[in-house]
């Protein structure tokens, strides 16, 4: 970027900054690239926000529509045990936890 191109503010500020002592150029650098992290962490954590609005307003858009539709509970009619107003079916049962290995011992010990 050519010296012509800055505006007034940026000449002003590097103005100023030159002007300060070596210790606070340097406190003011870590000041301000801490202050623009946090603001990039912010912006990101808004975009995300956006994202996760949004695809819940569309599930939720496709629930409503089967609801609306008189879809039928997954798994077809008759779905479920009699009685039990079409309840989804149980979750498969969770496998045991592995057990990890002993770290071996040097060699001759038990």
């Amino acid at each position: 970027m050519m010296d012509n191109d800055k505006s007034q503010e940026y000449e002003r500020a590097r103005a100023a900054f030159d002007a300060l002592r070596m210790d606070e150029r340097a406190a003011f650098l870590v000041e301000s690239l801490v202050a623009m992290v946090a603001d990039g962490v912010g912006e990101a954590g808004r975009v995300v926000k956006e994202v996760v609005d949004d695809m819940a307003e569309a599930l939720d858009g496709l629930s409503c529509a089967d609801d609306e539709a008189g879809a039928a509970p997954k798994g077809g009619a008759g779905a479920g045990a009699e009685g039990d107003g079409g309840a989804a079916p149980k979750a498969a049962p969770r496998r045991p936890a592995r057990k990890t290995a002993r770290p071996k011992g040097k060699a001759g010990e038990k």
